[in-house]
């Protein structure tokens, strides 16, 4: 912005602002204010013509900076995506580390998910031996329905061994459990259960089927078709395994690991096309 002046009308002589003269010492015209900047005179110290001048200026300097920053906004996200997607390059070195990091991860998880399996199991276990105890011994007075009571017991000894994967101690208890009440639907099914895990797939079959035979409710059957499909898939039968499974998922629709046998099934049953399977028997 210009500075106004104070200058003659005769002799263009100039004052400064602050000299409030009315006529020139030199001359004698008059003395009024100019603006140097504009070349015009005007009737009174301030010029309009300076005072938008510099409001466009202070404007234009104004937008000029907010144009820097949007500059150096775009310019700091271009620079962030190109990091981004040099560090989504997956180099050797890189896949290398991830690899070992999922490994430790998984080892971790398996680690921690086998010290709860234990524990819970060795809890569960210890339940049931107390239960058996306290079935079969320590006072003088029979439990009511003693028979059945010790039974349950050992039902329920047989099926935590069974979940720590002690399959011959759990063929005895669930044994044991079966000779004192033969109508255990449920004591025959986890027997199923035993043998198959110890490899006696003929007596898992013939325990399955009794446990059919017995009946029971829904989860029962469930169970006793997914033993029986288990079994008969492990001898070689893979379509009557597949029919047993499918019963089962039927009884159990929210059953995964049914759904994942059927699965399995179906697909060597696909690739394996040998005629049809050797007959069960027993």
């Amino acid at each position: 912005m210009s500075t106004v002046l104070r200058r003659c009308r005769g002799c263009a002589r100039e004052y400064g602002a602050a000299d409030r003269r009315d006529r020139c010492e030199d001359c004698g015209y008059e003395v009024g204010w100019w603006c140097p900047a504009h070349g015009q005179w005007l009737a009174a110290p301030d010029c309009a013509r300076c005072k938008g001048d510099a409001r466009r200026a202070e404007r234009a300097r104004r937008e000029e900076a907010a144009r820097r920053a949007g500059e150096a906004k775009r310019l700091a996200r271009e620079a962030r995506a190109k990091k981004r997607a040099a560090a989504a390059v997956l180099t050797p070195e890189r896949l290398l580390r991830r690899a070992r990091i999922w490994r430790a991860g998984t080892l971790m998880t398996l680690a921690v998910g086998g010290a709860v399996a234990i524990y819970f199991g060795t809890e569960w276990l210890k339940r049931a031996q107390s239960q058996r105890e306290r079935s079969t011994g320590g006072t003088a007075a029979p439990l009511p329905e003693g028979d059945r009571a010790r039974s349950n017991a050992e039902l329920h000894l047989g099926r935590e061994l069974v979940r720590v994967k002690r399959y011959q101690e759990a063929v005895v208890a669930l044994e044991q459990a079966i000779a004192l009440n033969p109508e255990s639907a449920w004591a025959q099914c986890f027997l199923a259960d035993a043998l198959y895990g110890g490899g006696d797939l003929e007596r898992s079959i013939s325990a399955a089927r009794e446990a059919l035979r017995l009946g029971g409710d829904r989860a029962l059957l469930g169970a006793a078709h997914y033993a029986l499909g288990r079994a008969l898939a492990a001898r070689g039968a893979r379509r009557q395994a597949l029919e047993e499974f499918r019963r089962s998922l039927a009884l159990r629709p929210g059953h995964r690991a049914t759904r994942w046998q059927i699965r399995q099934l179906k697909r060597r049953v696909g690739r394996r096309r040998r005629g049809p399977d050797v007959p069960a028997g027993g």
